[in-house]
């Protein structure tokens, strides 16, 4: 293999799937329209909405939340599909059978969509509509909606309201998402995707590759029944933190609704196929996730945070930077460990170094991961 081939497979092949994190976009509060306005899709581009949280302006009786959409055109473009397909065969790694060839035809297409720049998406929420700001190069747009509680109040559905695209009047399609209502005070869950909830083996990368595009998206045993349990009794809010790509979404948002994980936020990592610059942002995901959970906790001064992520990357040191930040609003620290090292590891010791021996703990058995804050007597 040439240095250069080696060198591109390095770099590439694993940041395509384990070192994607969060890009937020700040977009302008965009006001209400007074005119119908509809969103200027052609019949052949989509768009998808990623779910994203909301939370109330005190004394304002509004909520806010940006929204955040990606607008593309599917595309079979052979040079591009060609090059990604000899990419992943550089990495040892090929369709064999019918269901991987299928699977990975569906996985590497939203890489090879052409994204749509300049374009206008008009949400909808009840009677009201709101127009984003136009897409950027890679497809990608943001805008900041505000919600009347008194809208609030009539579309809400167990915590999440439900908005679309509104389209032009002959276009039949729908294209909808998801704002979730998260209260000013709290428990919120960010979890880690890859080897949390995802059984993805990242440590071995011929694996992590073939897991991510040859087959079907597998969550990890155990990690559903405690989420679930930990929304049911405790009323946990649930925001997925990863360096996975957006164009993973869709399959991971599946696996979520099959294993019956709690409804989440989403906050992966944008990622152009066809743009060579963005090989260089793929090495700093540790930086891209230590953004993403900062946004958050900005978002929600007063709620407190358990963070569950794994050992097989970078979590305990992202973990670890957090909380030494933000010791006050960090309750727990649960860590997979699927890399088998002794709590007593060095690694856990100079990571973690900030954080009391009863603000972390690893496990490999999540039955056996309780609830970490006492109930009021």
């Amino acid at each position: 293999m040439s240095m250069f081939r080696l060198s591109l497979l390095l770099v590439v092949a694993p940041g395509l799937v384990a070192s994607w994190g969060l890009m937020l976009f700040a977009g302008k509060v965009q006001g209400d329209e007074d005119r119908m306005t509809v969103s200027d899709l052609k019949s052949d581009e989509r768009v998808i909405f990623f779910p994203v949280a909301a939370h109330r302006i005190p004394n304002e009786d509004v909520w806010e939340a940006t929204v955040r959409a990606w607008v593309f055109e599917p595309s079979d473009d052979s040079l591009r599909r060609r090059s990604l397909i000899e990419l992943l065969k550089i990495a040892w790694v090929s369709a064999e059978g019918d269901q991987e060839k299928k699977i990975l035809e569906e996985r590497i297409r939203p890489f090879l969509v052409d994204n749509e720049r300049g374009k206008r998406v008009v949400v909808r929420v009840g009677d009201k509509h709101w127009p984003l700001d136009p897409t950027e190069s890679n497809g990608l747009s943001t805008g900041v909606i505000r919600l009347p509680d008194s809208l609030v109040a009539r579309e809400a559905r167990e915590g999440v309201i439900s908005f679309q695209a509104v389209l032009a009047s002959d276009d039949q399609r729908e294209f909808r998402g998801s704002l979730h209502l998260i209260d000013a005070e709290g428990i919120s869950v960010i979890s880690d995707i890859d080897d949390t909830i995802r059984d993805s083996q990242v440590l071995d990368k011929r694996e992590l590759l073939r897991n991510s595009f040859l087959r079907p998206f597998k969550p990890v045993e155990g990690m559903s029944p405690l989420y679930r349990k930990w929304a049911e009794q405790h009323g946990a809010r649930f925001h997925f933190v990863s360096a996975s790509p957006w164009q993973f979404y869709e399959p991971l948002e599946e696996m979520r609704q099959s294993a019956s994980f709690p409804r989440a936020t989403f906050h992966l990592r944008p990622f152009r196929y066809k743009d060579p610059t963005s090989v260089f942002t793929l090495l700093d995901s540790q930086q891209h996730k230590i953004d993403a959970i900062e946004a958050l906790l900005r978002a929600f001064p007063k709620r407190q945070f358990i963070l569950v992520g794994d050992t097989g990357e970078k979590d305990p040191e992202v973990y670890g930077e957090l909380y030494r930040r933000h010791s006050s609003r960090i309750v727990k620290i649960y860590l997979r460990n699927v890399s088998k090292d002794k709590r007593e590891s060095g690694r856990y010791s100079q990571a973690l170094a900030e954080a009391p021996s009863e603000a972390w703990e690893l496990f490999t058995d999540p039955s056996q991961v309780t609830w970490p804050i006492a109930s009021p007597n």
